[in-house]
């Protein structure tokens, strides 16, 4: 048993019990979607009577006035071969709540401010609309520091919220955080930016098994869902022609062309819409076509991926030294690596043999049911 402190707290976010002991725990903390955890503890009345669905949990590390809070999602009592009781929980932290709306609204942007989109899907979706989709004491933080440019277009309506602001956080590099103020209950929305510790940096972070500061390292390196020119066609309004608009922002050729077809279909939709925020409006479905093969490139990058398993001895320590969302150099001289990668993940685990945490480093190539998703 490893021993960690743990508040679970009921839906009205008042402390009902306290988990000093577990088996294990695992977090995952993503930097672009929400963050997920799953924790096992050995059965007792106690604990299945307040680790219950839709209860939430808070590590003793937290700030109160700023707390990263999980969300239980998913129960399982398990009676094993010798007898023994065991109680999983599992869940997301409170970016999910995004993943609870659908975006009714269209946009069509290029070169806006990452964080003005961002902040006109959430207005729109969560706190500026009918009183049934509000999420009460939901507060928006802006960040006068990004200024990172984007385009984005969203063809079709009805789309999910938190996978629409994945997609435009993932293009900029940047991540989120919704925290709770336990005084006040209130959420806090917050985009953020990831410090520059790279090789030439003033404080440098490398990850590097010759450092010592890394017990193992895997690097991916791929093209194979590379794409460079978008085809991206679709019907527009009432009419049942098919339009064309190329998108090919490299201007690649020969060998070097990566082609990939995309539906962009606005069936319905006047030449003319405009959403309720920011003035943010489009006039010309080839403009929409030409952002949305725009963004899908982008998601199509090159895949450049390093994991490591962090050295807990070492002189470098995650929360402390470096944080998620921070680029940093990755050295291997024995392979002939030396990239400056983002940290878009980092897995902490506490578990009977102590506390070790990895990560990931860069953009991996998506899983099976990334690709699946996408298709929806």
């Amino acid at each position: 048993m490893v021993e960690l402190t743990i508040g679970v707290y009921n839906t009205d976010f008042e402390l009902i019990g306290v988990i000093d002991e577990i088996e294990n725990l695992q977090i995952t903390n993503n930097l672009t979607t929400s963050s997920t955890f799953s924790l096992n503890v050995v059965l007792t009345p106690e604990l299945a009577q307040i680790l219950k669905v839709d209860n939430y949990i808070i590590l003793n590390r937290e700030n109160e006035y700023k707390a990263n809070v999980f969300i239980i999602e998913y129960q399982n009592i398990n009676l094993s071969s010798d007898g023994t009781y065991s109680l999983q929980i599992q869940g997301r932290n409170l970016v999910s709540l995004l993943a609870r709306r659908v975006v009714t609204k269209l946009y069509n942007v290029t070169n806006i401010n990452a964080e003005t989109i961002i902040k006109a899907l959430i207005f729109n979706e969560l706190i500026n609309t009918i009183e049934a989709r509000k999420i009460n004491n939901l507060n928006y933080i802006d960040n006068t520091l990004i200024n990172t440019l984007v385009t984005y277009s969203n063809s079709q309506l009805y789309s999910n919220l938190l996978d629409e602001v994945t997609s435009i956080l993932t293009v900029a590099e940047l991540g989120i955080s919704i925290t709770l103020n336990l005084k006040t209950r209130e959420f806090n929305i917050e985009l953020y930016i990831g410090q520059d510790k790279t090789l030439n940096a003033d404080y440098p972070i490398i990850f590097s098994t010759e450092l010592n500061n890394i017990m193992s390292e895997e690097f991916t390196h791929s093209t194979k869902d590379y794409v460079n020119v978008a085809y991206v066609y679709g019907e527009v309004g009432t009419s049942d022609t098919q339009e064309l608009v190329i998108v090919d922002p490299s201007s690649a050729n020969g060998i070097n062309r990566y082609e990939q077809s995309l539906s962009a279909d606005l069936q319905g939709v006047t030449s003319e819409y405009q959403a309720d925020l920011q003035g943010i409006t489009t006039t010309d479905y080839k403009t929409v076509f030409q952002n949305s093969g725009e963004i899908y490139i982008k998601n199509k990058d090159l895949y450049k991926c390093f994991s490591a398993n962090l050295n807990i001895d070492s002189e470098i320590q995650f929360r402390t030294d470096f944080n998620l969302g921070d680029t940093i150099t990755c050295i291997s001289n024995e392979w002939g690596i030396n990239e400056d990668l983002q940290i878009t993940q980092a897995v902490e685990t506490w578990s009977n043999k102590g506390y070790s945490v990895s990560f990931q480093l860069g953009k991996s190539l998506p899983t099976l049911v990334e690709k699946l998703n996408r298709i929806k």
